[in-house]
């Protein structure tokens, strides 16, 4: 979780607080959310949203041009954009049906499906536009999509 210090009255807020902070316990409110990242020393107004990751403590102390990142810290993001990648090649098919591309169009807007069944389910039950789906069309749509990715591999 990413944590902002206001930048009107000097309050520590997570990220997910920001708003309830400008718009109630900020004793200036002033143009809105002026906020700055504890973690990377970065100001922010509007856009404070877009922050969803830091650089480390490595990165932002070593010397300049010696940093080298590690590859294991990446590997789940990989792994998450090929997924998403699959979903994408997915969606583009066209001998779907209307409620298959229907899925699909929501899941492309959203960067993090679940990769895992359990998971999978959980955020299809608790996603308001998924709501109109069945349990046996959304579960025919996750299948498709492993057996893409198991073709790809």
């Amino acid at each position: 979780m990413v944590t902002f210090t206001c930048n009107n009255c000097g309050d520590s807020v997570k990220k997910n607080r920001v708003e309830k902070h400008y718009s109630m316990e900020c004793r200036r409110k002033t143009g809105g959310p002026n906020v700055c990242c504890i973690d990377c020393l970065k100001d922010f107004r509007q856009d404070y949203d877009a922050h969803t990751s830091c650089q480390t403590e490595d990165e932002r102390y070593s010397a300049k041009g010696t940093f080298v990142p590690k590859e294991a810290k990446n590997k789940q993001q990989k792994k998450q954009m090929t997924w998403s990648e699959i979903i994408q090649s997915v969606a583009s098919q066209e001998n779907l049906s209307q409620s298959f591309k229907d899925i699909l169009d929501i899941f492309k807007d959203n960067e993090n499906v679940p990769r895992k069944e359990a998971k999978f389910k959980n955020f299809c039950k608790n996603n308001y536009h998924l709501r109109r789906f069945t349990e046996k069309d959304i579960m025919s749509v996750f299948t498709l999509i492993q057996e893409e990715m198991k073709k790809n591999q």
